[in-house]
């Protein structure tokens, strides 16, 4: 495997699957979602059997990810919910999760924007960390662009045709990450929106030497018989796990998406979807006899993997169980405390 940063060199923007016509909208913003099929598109048109293994931001060497949903921000601090058991009177719901997530009384929001990095992801994971002490950080900044179009055979702006445009720039040392399975023979790639120019520049940094608490997750585990994904890239919908129960999840609204395919010469839409966004927790218990066999095999299929998905074309292909594309990227947590009240 190869590991590479992305930099765009200037502005960029993400899109949305939002028509966007100047004469009919006056305002279009930039996705901030790590979404890795603009990435993929960018590499296939390059390397034509390209794979993303890995995708996520890197900034002053750390890698970030998604705030997961939950940690929520209060009035004057950040909070973590708690696993308590579902009462089937409080709720006017047609879920069958045996718990839910509750934060209190308290006035919460979720910062879609915000990340944290591996350091505090680590203590994260093994619920070892005071959640008032935790760092998150913004390394992507917006800037509006104003927009016009122009009559080229008069050269004067035309009537109506006034619109505004949100991009993004990376904030100082801040760039994407990806690990792939091909050596790159060029240094840059055409990214997103307008196909804004990004260099690729090949590192020694790799995501597997970030976590060194494995055994210790593992462990924690096996001896409580739960544990929780935590999303990383978009997905299409929770994927069966043999062996486990799923018992709670913390999801937002869905991110509606819908991106470009090419037939020979030919370009057309794809058909709407609704992804689960990065940051949302589902919560399992094991129900495996043997757990330490099981956790093994959920380590191996889940953790820092693309395999979170249900196969649905055109983007959620599976080869090996595996989505070429990295949606459905995961990580592995522990679960440090159910409330039975």
């Amino acid at each position: 495997m190869y590991n590479y940063l992305i930099k765009p060199i200037d502005l960029f923007i993400l899109g949305n699957p939002s028509p966007f016509n100047s004469a009919e909208q006056t305002y279009r913003a930039s996705e901030k979602i790590i979404n890795p099929i603009p990435f993929f598109g960018a590499l296939r048109k390059k390397f034509k059997d390209a794979q993303i293994n890995f995708i996520s931001l890197i900034s002053k060497n750390k890698f970030l990810f998604p705030l997961p949903f939950d940690i929520v921000k209060t009035d004057t601090d950040y909070k973590q919910g708690i696993l308590k058991r579902t009462a089937s009177s409080k709720f006017v719901s047609d879920s069958e999760d045996e718990y839910w997530v509750s934060f209190g009384e308290e006035k919460i929001h979720r910062e879609f924007d915000r990340y944290i990095d591996s350091y505090f992801m680590d203590k994260y994971l093994l619920s070892e960390f005071e959640v008032e002490n935790i760092k998150t950080s913004e390394p992507i900044k917006t800037e509006k662009r104003i927009g016009i179009k122009i009559d080229r055979q008069k050269r004067t702006t035309e009537e109506g045709f006034l619109y505004f445009e949100e991009y993004l720039r990376f904030k100082e040392d801040s760039a994407f990450y990806i690990k792939t399975n091909f050596k790159a023979s060029e240094k840059t790639i055409k990214l997103g929106g307008e196909s804004r120019m990004a260099i690729l520049e090949e590192i020694e940094i790799a995501i597997e030497d970030e976590f060194v608490n494995i055994d210790r997750i593992q462990e924690h585990i096996i001896n409580n018989g739960l544990f929780k994904l935590i999303l990383l890239t978009p997905t299409n919908g929770p994927c069966e796990i043999s062996g486990a129960r799923m018992i709670a999840k913390v999801v937002e609204r869905p991110y509606v998406y819908s991106g470009w395919l090419r037939k020979d010469k030919d370009a057309f839409p794809s058909r709407l979807f609704n992804l689960i966004k990065p940051g949302a927790v589902f919560y399992y218990r094991i129900e495996n006899s043997n757990r330490e066999e099981f956790v093994k095999s959920l380590f191996n299929r889940f953790w820092l993997k693309p395999a979170f998905f249900k196969p649905d074309f055109p983007y959620f292909e599976s080869l090996d169980g595996i989505n070429p594309l990295c949606l459905g990227l995961t990580i592995i947590g522990t679960v440090k405390e159910v409330s039975y009240e």
